[in-house]
């Protein structure tokens, strides 16, 4: 991983925060507190890169591309992403008010992409959800679950 002089998309834990590209290319190390805007791709431990570099570079793509299908559905004009936590059960998107919002295994990437509609229809209620868990196939009924904070109860908003 190596790379300089090109614009970072991404931070990735790896040990410490390493600034990315959009092709998952390490970039530099941050160095201090500096204040950074963007969104930080946890899950990979340093040691992948070297065991299975292949697997590492796969799920940093998928890291990458959650955060390219976040912005594509308009979410981080209302609540921006800030942290992208890569599963083998299920990848956790985690926004700038706490919400985690839990995709499914099969294809988190068309999931991600439903995110601004279901969240432009959660930001509408009175109280935001902290817990929103994106169903694998929504084809059925058009709708995604999404959890109150305020109780355990579920309200489904039709996402067309």
């Amino acid at each position: 991983m190596s790379g300089d002089g090109m614009n970072p998309r991404a931070l990735v834990s790896l040990g410490g925060l390493f600034f990315i590209d959009g092709q998952g290319e390490a970039l530099q190390r941050l160095g201090g507190p500096e204040q950074c805007r963007l969104p930080v791709i946890f899950g990979l431990r340093r040691e992948m890169l070297d065991e299975d570099p292949r697997k590492a570079r796969a799920d940093l793509a998928r890291g990458i591309e959650l955060i390219g299908a976040a912005e594509r559905s308009g979410l981080n004009e209302i609540i921006p992403l800030i942290e992208v936590h890569l599963h083998e059960t299920g990848d956790v998107l985690v926004l700038e008010n706490g919400t985690r919002i839990h995709l499914p295994c099969g294809d988190p990437v068309a999931a991600a992409e439903r995110l601004g509609r279901v969240v432009s229809a959660a930001a509408a209620r009175e109280e935001f959800p902290r817990v929103i868990h994106l169903d694998e196939d929504i084809a059925p009924n058009n709708r995604d679950t999404v959890r109150p904070a305020h109780d355990r109860g579920r309200f489904t908003e039709k996402t067309p």
